[in-house]
């Protein structure tokens, strides 16, 4: 909601490695090495275990390819299975299909909306909510027996 600037994200950088609640991850295309985005996982909430995930891909070029949907399944099982967490979830601004399909795709579930939460360029915006609990997810991810 703000620009951007270097040392903006710097801070937010420094500030979300040295809160102990969030954890946050580059987004790395294999074939280049090209830094594509982020993902975070956090805050992590360890009374109710659960936790946000967000993440964004700014190379435009990368987007469409399924690397948010790997990237969102990827930090969702280190939820579940390393942090033994209970339930994730994620927000989007309706506008934003390419963002909600990552997430159907990733196993997460359209649990809510709410009416006209942002405002944007184009006027005001839906925020749709998603959230995966660990039991769902795991069953639907697990490999193997």
């Amino acid at each position: 909601w703000t620009v951007q600037t270097l040392d903006g994200i710097r801070d937010f950088v420094r500030l979300t490695q040295a809160s102990g609640h969030s954890v946050l991850l580059a987004i790395i295309e294999r074939a280049t090495l090209l830094h594509i985005g982020n993902i975070k996982l956090g805050p992590v909430n360890r009374w109710h275990a659960t936790a946000d995930v967000s993440y964004f891909i700014g190379e435009r070029s990368a987007w469409g390819r399924g690397l948010a949907s790997e990237s969102i399944r990827m930090v969702t099982r280190v939820a579940f299975e390393r942090l033994n967490l209970e339930r994730v979830e994620a927000g989007v601004y309706e506008a934003n299909v390419g963002s909600a399909r990552a997430l159907e795709r990733s196993g997460f579930a359209l649990e809510g909306r709410l009416r006209s939460k942002f405002s944007c360029a184009e006027g005001r915006q839906d925020h749709l909510v998603y959230g995966a609990t660990r039991a769902g997810w795991l069953a639907q991810h697990r490999i193997g027996p």
